[in-house]
This record gives C-alpha cells, sequence and structure tokens, in this order.
C-alpha cells in the first residue's frame, strides 16, 4: 500500500474514530404517569373521540386480507396434492425435472412470502393501535382514580367512566380483527412449512444425483439395447410401436413444459410487460438509426462502419438478441423450459447475424452447436437410462468434439473478443477437449449422469460464449452509431468518446460476458450451487480467541473490500487521464478530479473495509487519535505534500500535459498525485518533484493558457546590406513558413549598427510543439536568402599583436 494512502487513512480514523458516542444517560427512577387535568377532561373527551373514529375507520380496513384468506385455502389444498405427487414422482426424476420442480416450489414460495409480508404490515398496524389503546386506558384509569380520591362530581367520573367503556370496547374489536388475522398468519406458516419441507427433499434428492455421477448407473453400451424404451415393452411391440411410445413422449413432454411455461407468464405479467416494452423501444431505437441513411455517410470498406451496416440492416435480430439478454434476469426462480427458449432464440440470431459480423467459418460450428443443442432438449423428454438416449449422447459429443477441434485449429475465435482472452479460451478448449473423452468413455462403461453432466455443461457453456460475443458486439455497434449521428457536437469530442468505447467500454463489457458465461457454465456442469455454499461455509467459519471473534468472511471481506478499492481507484486514475477525457473536458479538469475522486474512493474504501470485518472503531478511537499525532508530527513533509496535491487539483496552475520548468528541470507533466508531480524530460527521463515544490517555488508554465509562443532570431549582416531589403527577407521568410501563426503577423526590427555588423531580430508567433522545428527552417531559408541576394555576414574584427616587438621597444 502506497505511503500517501496509509496517511489518508490514519487521518480520517483519527478524524472519525476520536469522536467517542454520546453516553445517553437515562435515570433510573420510572417516569411517574399523571392523570389528566379534571378541568382538560372535555377537551381531551373531544380529541380522543376524533382518534378513536380515525381508529375505528382502520380496524374496519380489510385490504387484500378476504382475498388472501380465500387463496390461501385453495392453496393449501394445492400445496397438500402437490407435495404427494411429488414425493411420489421425483424418485427417478432426472436432474431437469427436479430442479423444474424445486423452482416451482420456490415460486410458490415467493408468492406466500409476498402474502405474508403483508399479513405481517396489519398486525404491526394493530399491534400499534392495541399499544395506543392501553395507553390511553392506564392514563384514564388513573384520571378515574385521582377523581375519586378528590371526591369530584359524579359526572366527571360518569365522564371518564364513558371513555373507559368506549376504549374497551374498541381494544376488544380490535383484538379480534388481529386473533383473525393470526389465523391467517397461521394458514401461512403452515404452508411455507410444507414448501420448505418440499424444497429440502429436492435438494437432497438432487444431491444424490450429484453424488451418482462417478457411479455406474446402467449397464455397459453392448447390453444396454435391451433398455429399449424399457425390456418388458420391447417384447411386446414392434419397432413402429416403440418409435410411437418415444413420440408420445416427447408430445407429453412438451405439452408439460407448455404448461409450466403458461402458468409461469401468468405469475409474472409485469415482468412479461417490461419484456415487451423494451423490445418495443429498442425496434425503434434502431429503426430511426436506420431511417438516417447512415450506410451513405459510412465507409463500406471499412470493418467498423461495416459492422454498422450489418447490425441496421438487421433490427429484428439485434432487438431479440439485446432484449432477450437484458431482460432475462428480470425473471425469479425462471424454469427450465423459459431458459431453454431464450437459448434457442439466441442461438438462431447468432446463426444469423454473428458470422456477418466477424468471419463467415463461424456458420458451420453455430449450426453443428444448434443440432446438438436440440438433441439435448429433446433427452429431457425420454425415459431415464434409456438406449436411445446413450446414441443421442454419443452424437450430441462426437458434434461438439467436431466444433472444438474446428474452433482449435481454425482458430475461429480470434474475432469474438479481445486477444487478452485467448489464452483463458484456449485452456478451457483443451479442458474441454479433455471431458469430451471422459464423456464418451463413461457411456460406455454405463456412467450415464456423469455423461449427461459433461454434454450438458460443454454444450451450454460454448452455446453461450458465441451469445455473449454477439451481445457485446451488437451492443458496441449501436452505442457507435448513436454517437456518430450526433448533431452539435464537436468532431474531437465524438471521436474521444469513440475511442473510449472502445478501449474502455468494450473490455468491460467483455469483463461482464466473462462472468456471464463462467455462472452459466458452472450451471451447466450442475456445479454452481455447491461451489456457492462452499463459498458461504468458508465465509461464515469463525473461531474464538479469547473475547476476539475472528470470522473468515470478515477477513476476506476486508481484504476483498481493500481490493475492490484500490482496483476502482487505479480504473478512474486510468479514464480520466486518458486522451478522450481530456479533450472533452475542460483543460486540467480531469487530473483534479481524477485525484479527488481517489482520494474520496479509497478513503470510504477503508472506512467499510474496516468495519465489514466486525472491528469496534469505537475502541480504537483513543490509540488512533495518538497514532496520527505522533504521525502528524514524524510527517509534517508529507502532509505539506498532500494538501499542496488538493491545491493543484483546484487551483489548477499545473495540469496534465504542460510543459513546465521547475528546479531547474523543463519537461512536460506526466503525473499529478497526492504526494509528488512527475516531469518527464526531454531526454526520456522522469523527474519527480514534491507538490510542495511546485507551489512555494518559481515554476514556469508554458503551455497554461495556451501553446503559443513567440519564437525571436537575431541576424546579423555586414555595413554594405540594405537594411530594408533584409527587412523584406526576413519577414517574408517568416510569413512563407506554414507553422507560423497569422496573428500576430510576422515583424523584423532594425536594431541598428554594432560594432562592424547591422543587427535585426525577427519575431513570429508558433505552436510550442513546432518551436524548435519552426526556428530550424526558418534560420536556414533566411540563410539561403541572403546568400541568393549577395547579402553577407558580417566579417569579425581581428587585432594581431607583436609581443615580440613591443618588448624589444622596451
Amino acid at each position: 500500500m502506497r505511503l500517501y494512502y496509509t496517511f489518508l487513512f490514519v487521518l480520517i480514523s483519527t478524524f472519525l474514530l476520536a469522536q467517542e458516542e454520546a453516553q445517553v444517560i437515562v435515570d433510573s427512577n420510572k417516569v411517574e404517569v399523571v392523570g389528566i387535568e379534571f378541568n382538560e377532561i372535555a377537551n381531551e373527551t373531544e380529541r380522543l373521540n376524533g382518534r378513536f373514529s380515525e381508529i375505528g375507520k382502520i380496524l374496519l380496513k380489510k385490504g387484500k386480507l378476504p382475498q388472501i384468506d380465500s387463496a390461501l385455502v385453495q392453496m393449501t389444498s394445492k400445496v397438500e396434492e402437490q407435495r404427494d405427487l411429488t414425493l411420489i414422482d421425483s424418485v427417478d426424476n432426472s436432474y431437469r425435472e427436479i430442479e423444474t420442480k424445486l423452482r416451482k416450489w420456490l415460486l410458490l414460495k415467493k408468492e406466500v412470502d409476498g402474502y405474508k409480508s403483508i399479513v405481517r404490515e396489519r398486525l404491526d398496524e394493530l399491534q400499534e393501535i392495541s399499544t395506543e389503546l392501553f395507553t390511553y386506558l392506564e392514563l384514564w384509569d388513573i384520571t378515574r382514580d385521582e377523581a375519586i380520591k378528590r371526591e369530584v362530581s359524579t359526572d366527571v367520573i360518569s365522564s371518564i367512566d364513558s371513555v373507559s367503556f368506549t376504549l374497551h370496547s374498541i381494544i376488544d374489536q380490535n383484538n379480534l380483527r388481529a386473533d383473525s388475522v393470526f389465523l391467517i398468519q397461521k394458514n401461512i406458516t403452515n404452508i411455507i412449512l410444507i414448501i420448505d419441507d418440499m424444497v429440502s427433499e429436492l435438494k437432497l434428492r438432487e444431491y444424490q444425483l450429484k453424488r451418482g455421477y462417478f457411479v455406474i448407473d446402467s449397464p455397459p453400451i453392448w447390453k444396454a439395447k435391451d433398455s429399449l424404451y424399457n425390456s418388458q415393452l420391447a417384447l411386446q411391440t414392434d419397432t413402429v410401436s416403440i418409435a410411437k411410445l418415444y413420440i408420445n413422449d416427447i408430445k407429453d413432454g412438451l405439452k408439460s413444459d407448455k404448461e409450466i411455461l403458461s402458468d409461469y407468464l401468468k405469475s409474472n405479467i409485469p415482468s412479461l410487460l417490461f419484456q415487451l416494452l423494451t423490445f418495443i423501444l429498442l425496434f425503434i431505437g434502431i429503426i430511426i438509426l436506420r431511417k438516417k441513411e447512415l450506410g451513405r455517410q459510412l465507409n463500406v470498406d471499412n470493418k467498423k462502419d461495416h459492422q454498422f451496416i450489418i447490425v441496421i440492416e438487421h433490427p429484428i435480430i439485434s432487438v431479440l438478441t439485446l432484449g432477450t439478454l437484458i431482460t432475462l434476469f428480470y425473471y425469479v426462480n425462471r424454469p427450465f423450459v423459459f431458459g431453454e427458449l431464450a437459448a434457442v432464440i439466441l442461438i438462431i440470431c447468432s446463426i444469423v447475424l454473428l458470422p456477418k459480423l466477424t468471419n463467415k467459418s463461424l456458420r458451420p460450428l453455430l449450426i453443428l452447436s444448434f443440432i446438438a443443442y436440440i438433441f439435448y432438449l429433446f433427452l429431457n423428454y425420454l425415459p431415464q437410462n434409456d438406449f436411445i438416449i446413450r446414441l443421442v449422447l454419443y452424437v450430441n459429443l462426437v458434434l461438439m468434439l467436431i466444433v472444438l477441434l474446428r474452433i482449435k485449429f481454425s482458430g475461429s475465435f480470434k474475432d469474438l473478443f479481445n486477444a487478452n482472452w485467448m489464452h483463458l479460451f484456449r485452456l478451457v478448449l483443451l479442458f474441454y477437449l479433455l471431458l469430451i473423452v471422459i464423456g464418451l468413455i463413461a457411456n460406455t462403461i454405463g456412467s450415464v449422469n456423469l455423461t449427461m453432466a459433461i454434454s450438458s455443461g460443454i454444450l451450454q457453456s460454448t452455446v453461450l460464449v458465441f451469445i455473449v460475443a454477439l451481445f457485446i458486439k451488437i451492443l458496441v455497434n449501436i452505442s457507435l452509431m448513436i454517437l456518430k449521428t450526433r448533431h452539435g457536437s464537436s468532431i474531437v469530442t465524438i471521436s474521444a468518446l469513440i475511442e473510449m468505447i472502445n478501449v474502455r467500454v468494450r473490455p468491460m463489457l467483455e469483463l461482464f460476458g466473462l462472468a456471464l458465461w463462467s455462472v452459466f457454465t458452472l450451471r451447466g456442469f450442475k456445479v454452481f450451487d455447491d461451489i456457492a455454499d462452499f463459498v458461504i461455509s468458508l465465509f461464515s467459519a469463525e473461531w474464538n480467541i479469547g473475547s476476539i471473534k475472528i470470522s473468515i468472511g470478515d477477513i476476506l471481506s476486508f481484504f476483498l473490500i481493500l481490493f475492490i478499492t484500490f482496483l476502482i481507484s487505479k480504473i478512474i486514475s486510468k479514464v480520466l487521464k486518458d486522451e478522450w477525457v481530456i479533450k472533452t473536458m475542460p483543460k486540467g479538469t480531469s487530473s483534479g478530479l481524477s485525484m479527488v475522486t481517489r482520494i474520496i474512493v479509497v478513503l470510504i474504501g477503508m472506512y467499510l473495509a474496516v468495519t465489514s470485518a466486525g472491528i469496534d472503531i469505537g475502541k480504537l478511537g483513543f490509540i488512533v487519535g495518538a497514532l496520527g499525532v505522533g504521525i502528524g508530527f514524524g510527517l509534517q513533509t508529507i502532509v505539506l505534500n498532500f494538501i499542496a496535491g488538493l491545491i493543484l487539483a483546484f487551483e489548477r496552475p499545473i495540469n496534465i500535459g504542460d510543459i513546465i520548468m521547475a528546479d531547474m528541470e523543463m519537461g512536460e507533466v506526466t503525473d499529478i498525485g497526492v504526494r509528488a508531480s512527475k516531469i518527464k524530460l526531454y531526454d526520456g527521463s522522469e523527474v519527480i518533484i514534491p507538490n510542495g515544490d511546485l507551489i512555494s517555488k518559481k515554476v514556469t508554465n508554458y503551455t497554461l493558457s495556451d501553446y503559443r509562443r513567440r519564437s525571436k532570431i537575431l541576424v546579423k549582416t555586414s555595413l554594405h546590406a540594405d537594411p530594408n531589403e533584409v527587412i523584406e527577407i526576413l519577414t517574408n521568410s517568416a510569413t512563407q513558413n506554414a507553422k507560423t501563426l497569422d496573428d500576430p503577423l510576422p515583424k523584423t526590427y532594425f536594431k541598428g549598427f554594432v560594432d562592424s555588423s547591422l543587427d535585426f531580430s525577427l519575431l513570429y508567433w508558433t505552436q510550442f510543439d513546432d518551436k524548435f522545428s519552426t526556428d530550424s527552417e526558418i534560420a536556414l531559408d533566411i540563410y539561403n536568402l541572403l546568400k541568393e541576394k549577395g547579402i553577407h555576414l558580417p566579417i569579425p574584427k581581428i587585432s594581431i599583436e607583436n609581443t615580440d616587438a613591443k618588448a624589444s621597444e622596451k
């Protein structure tokens, strides 16, 4: 960790942690409740009657409770029926069937949890009313006791009794409402218990199924023909009848999935409407871009511009790809058939569009992957451990083997992602080839569950690579198209934003795609839940050392937050110092904003890291405060440089890219840090100058306001030259040079006679970056013109003294 980050942490800790929490002194004596003043009883009665009216309206309010009660009655019988069917049918179910039922139960629990929150709110409301009523009742009871002690009139006591009677009546009504709500809550609790039991049962069977991956669950392939549909049916029916049985099973499976999908969509109408709205908006946006006839403005020969045209020429495919992937995450506990249908749509989109955006050699691979995926889907509708399933698994594994070998030897992935990811994909590719070999062997010897896990994992992972690549390319190209069609923005700004998308946004999208691919790949191999459970259990592990409780999760979260903090700080630093940011923002703003943002991010990150580790920062206030004072005295120079860095950030006398001279060193400012700044000299070396020196000492900034600089060339001629002619030659030489500025115009001044020469001074303005080359060009041009005109340079006078003659004279 850098020293200034340590200082910032100690500084902010000293400020925050040294503040002790205010101690709230609570009187140990209970506050005595005082009754109502007798002269205020009438007013209090009137006010309380108004409150009684409000409470009565609240008690009469039923809201959604009757509908919930009615729904729970139907749901109870439905849940019990589904429980019995699940317990009977789940014994020999496949992983997909078990997972489908599990998600169905979880979706049902989500619905019940919605009812539970409504009932909980109603109970809390009734509890608040009950507390309020008993408070009133206690107050009026005390008032009645005081009235009896003081022997006030019977009318006053009668008024108090009337209020108390009303309070008891309303309390009884509130209790009745609460009892009815408690009954609804009890029904909800019973349903949740049944659901939790079924979720646990299905997860147990899922776990047992996973444990069976490395078990021989079927006969070897050469003995498996007798399992064609099943041996008994095979003896009683002919081949045609067996084919009909398979077809009927597929039809029944499709019908069941259709019902599951229909029920799920009916229960997720808001998400479905939002998805349709997203599709419509995306389609309208692409159509608007298409109507602007971008094809006439773009260079078809340019590969990137050619991709723009392809995207706008396929609006439906582009909308389906973007909309499906974006809105897929709106659906919670979606059934398998929902995700499989979305995958089919996305694979078809990839077959149509991805080869046109990359290279046509990908289309055969995509088609083979699509065929393998369709076979994989039909496996879900066939009887388990059947001979035909094992044949289809052989076909799937061979198809994926062809696809992966084609990718390995043709390099078809080179146009999909950044070259930095190719090393990762090559390693994954080799691993998948090894898994295919294992899958073929496992299917042959009879480990069908393991073969299906390998086949589904490799297939889904490979298909997802194509889908993610298409998604990123469409999204990036649409973003670039929007920038290219912007009016009113300078070319420099648009070019800078386009550069930002290609340099920064595209890699971030690829990183997001990699994370998405990793999650779904682990799900495809049926190991995501196991890894997630392991990580959760690892984070939950803790042990005690004396009175200190140490948790692995706290330690890991501490270092993880620190890592993310410094990563974000580094990304912000790089982004805000990119050339495209410097071009689009006012001069010097990016460096100052970068410094301030990094400081804020680091401070927040360190605070979150300490609190996430479970450290009681209140107990560290005195220690950190004393340590901060000691460090403050010992690191005065660092504090000075830190404050100077903040001054540089806000005042901006020096910006990144400026040419300055500080401490006798001249160069370009490449970085303005928290403690020091870097200057790159013209000889290639870099000088680190403390920020305090840049504030307290003289610094010459050659490019603070602009890059224009005045140059001066001194010219001497002989005494016989015509001054007017020389002035004309010098002025024309500077004026005709393309690198000199027209405002102000070059000028030549005659300085008079000096010794044996005529002295002239040529002044002209040029850009700072062109100064040295322009001086050289103009000086050389002046020399050639003077030589051409016969104007000679002055001959210096040389005096020769004969020291020997002077000595003889003496």
